[in-house]
């Protein structure tokens, strides 16, 4: 038996002891993730459409980035270009 379906052994009667998710052991810190300097809770979701999806599984490919990675550049863009718009709507 492997090391890995031991822990997962173990792990599951731990959960089934504690009465736990394994989710909750990591928020509870009994199982220590790896720790990130920005940690993001957040979860948005939408729907797009076929043609969107093949269209971001070709921007994920050619940039190398993930889904996370290329929404959150497009909402940077987005502001940039209202926050462009607002700057020329106070100049005139």
């Amino acid at each position: 038996m492997s090391i890995f379906v031991r822990f997962g052994t173990l792990l599951a009667k731990y959960c089934i002891q504690q009465k736990q998710t394994v989710t909750r052991l990591f928020q509870r810190g009994i199982i220590m993730g790896k720790m990130r300097e920005n940690p993001r809770y957040n979860v948005v979701s939408m729907r797009i459409s076929d043609d969107e999806r093949i269209e971001l599984e070709n921007l994920m490919s050619v940039t190398d980035k993930s889904v996370s990675g290329i929404m959150r550049e497009a909402m940077q863009l987005f502001k940039a270009r209202l926050d462009s718009l607002h700057m020329e709507g106070s100049a005139a």
